[in-house]
């Protein structure tokens, strides 16, 4: 799911075409073709069986890091952060933070000392989860601030690649749309909604539509004012042009309606 939902949020393609992974733009691409320095850092895989369309899209950003690839240990998200230093604020940066979120088990995604629920160190599916959502929201916080503080941020956007049933055990089947329901928020610095206005208004305006990760390629290139023949405005949530309502959307690979 990670490998699918991520390779097809980054790129043209999505469930609604018929586009092939060699032939797509990236969200990268389209970054660099625009002037921006691309820092791609991550705590997940890195070029397992599993994992190789992803890390082929992250080994075209200018910089890309994998904790795992330095320290052989359990890594937290929070051992991403120091990486935000090595950018350069008098640049024109695009950051991609890849973090591991609420992946099971919950209970190593998040350290002993962090425990806001339940016991330390007890194995507890939902405690565990709680955690580890609470742990992600720290995570995002200090990405947040120390962006906002120090890199003269303008946009954020932050979603999951996929989503969890904590009482469930991990499956490689489909396991219905609470498996797939995920968060989705966009951020947006005043400098950039007053030279942005129509694309802030767009996105408030679609606040409570229905939208699939899919079309974060679409999304981001919205946000970064992009007008290119590899782009789709119509598949765009921050544009007038969005196309879907949510009998028109699926999940699962174009298997299942999300209603």
């Amino acid at each position: 799911n990670t490998v699918l939902a991520v390779s097809n949020a980054l790129t043209e393609i999505n469930q609604y075409n018929d586009k092939k992974f060699y032939e797509s733009c990236s969200i990268i691409d389209i970054a660099h073709a625009t002037g921006y320095k691309v820092h791609w850092y991550s705590n997940q895989g890195h070029l397992g069986s599993a994992d190789t369309p992803v890390t082929l899209i992250a080994n075209t950003a200018d910089v890309a890091k994998w904790t795992r690839q330095e320290l052989n240990q359990v890594q937290y998200d929070e051992s991403l952060l120091p990486y935000l230093q090595e950018l350069d604020p008098t640049q024109n940066n695009f950051l991609v933070v890849h973090l591991k979120g609420s992946h099971f088990n919950f209970l190593n995604r998040y350290p002993k000392s962090f425990t806001k629920f339940g016991t330390p160190g007890k194995y507890d599916l939902e405690l565990n989860y709680a955690n580890s959502i609470t742990y992600t929201d720290y995570v995002l916080e200090k990405i947040f601030s120390y962006a906002k503080e120090n890199l003269n941020l303008q946009a954020m956007v932050y979603f999951s690649d996929h989503a969890t049933v904590p009482d469930k055990r991990r499956s490689p089947n489909f396991e219905g749309l609470a498996s797939v329901r995920i968060p989705l928020f966009t951020y947006f610095a005043d400098e950039y909604i007053a030279e942005h206005k129509k694309t802030y208004a767009t996105l408030k305006q679609h606040e409570n539509y229905y939208w699939t990760n899919d079309l974060a390629y679409e999304l981001l290139c919205s946000i970064l004012n992009i007008k290119s023949n590899g782009f789709d405005e119509e598949n765009s949530l921050a544009s007038e042009k969005f196309r879907f309502k949510r009998e028109d959307l699926r999940t699962n690979n174009r298997k299942e309606k999300i209603y």
